[in-house]
């Protein structure tokens, strides 16, 4: 089974969307996607992450979640350990979106595998969490 994260954010628009995909084999499984106002679109990619690692933590096996984002990917698997150690602090400066990190590192699991995928490259699971991210 494989989780695909996406999120999305229409700054003229003031609206953006988050969505989740859990696919085994070449068949959807489960998808779940949500609108927030007044977010940005680190925030929700991150918020897409979360909600996909909820569903890994129900199906309780390893599994890997797949991401376009760089900062959702580089931040679960290398800065976040560092952030935390630091006080959630990036320097002398409070870490952004430090909330969402912080509920990243409560759901963080050495079974849950993260890793990048290319967006808009064809990728069919992709490109679904991509057009339910679309408001």
């Amino acid at each position: 089974m494989r989780l695909y994260t996406d999120g999305g954010y229409s700054i003229p628009r003031g609206i953006g969307a988050w969505a989740y995909a859990l696919v085994e084999g070449n068949e959807l499984v489960k998808s779940d996607s949500g609108i927030k106002k007044d977010s940005t679109s680190n925030q929700l990619e991150l918020h897409a992450m979360i909600e996909a690692l909820k569903v890994a933590h129900e199906l309780g096996q390893p599994i890997t979640i797949y991401s376009d984002s760089q900062y959702v990917v580089k931040g679960y698997n290398i800065w976040m350990k560092n952030w935390k150690a630091q006080g959630w602090k990036r320097g002398n400066k409070p870490l952004k979106n430090q909330e969402y990190w912080k509920q990243v590192d409560k759901l963080y699991s050495k079974e849950i595998s993260v890793k990048w995928v290319k967006g808009h490259n064809g990728n069919k699971w992709n490109e679904y969490v991509d057009s339910l991210t679309k408001v």
